[in-house]
């Protein structure tokens, strides 16, 4: 397993997602861990709203990316990437493109009326993935 995609999204489960990895990949050299976030598309009433909305929104995943790659203490290479559209698809679609070997995401937690309701981003990346997913909770 030399390619890990770490998804990361804000949220309290990221840093446990980090912690996940930097312990996995203590062990192994020669790792790549490719770390993503998506934007969502954002409507357009919005935009119209809120004309900078968008680049407020990718300046502050940014400086998410940017702090999650200082914490990664992996032996081997690190990258970020800002995708944009609806989050499993496109972290899907990344992994394979890139041929990741692991995904790696946390848990929001929801409730299972939650999760009928609204969907799970990590449950559906588990059920339309090929590759390993490693949900962090």
């Amino acid at each position: 397993m030399n390619k890990i995609l770490l998804a990361v999204d804000g949220s309290a489960y990221d840093e446990k997602s980090i912690a996940f990895i930097n312990n996995k990949a203590a062990k192994v050299r020669d790792i790549e861990v490719y770390v993503a976030s998506v934007l969502p598309d954002i409507d357009t009433t919005l935009l119209r709203v809120y004309p900078g909305l968008k680049d407020e929104y990718k300046s502050h995943t940014e400086k998410l990316l940017a702090h999650t790659v200082q914490k990664l203490t992996v032996h081997g290479k690190v990258f970020w990437n800002i995708l944009e559209g609806d989050v499993a698809e496109q972290l899907l679609e990344f992994a394979e493109q890139t041929g990741i070997d692991l995904i790696v995401m946390g848990c929001r937690g929801l409730s299972n009326y939650e999760e009928l309701v609204l969907g799970s981003v990590s449950m559906k990346v588990i059920r339309l993935s090929s590759r390993p997913v490693v949900i962090v909770k």
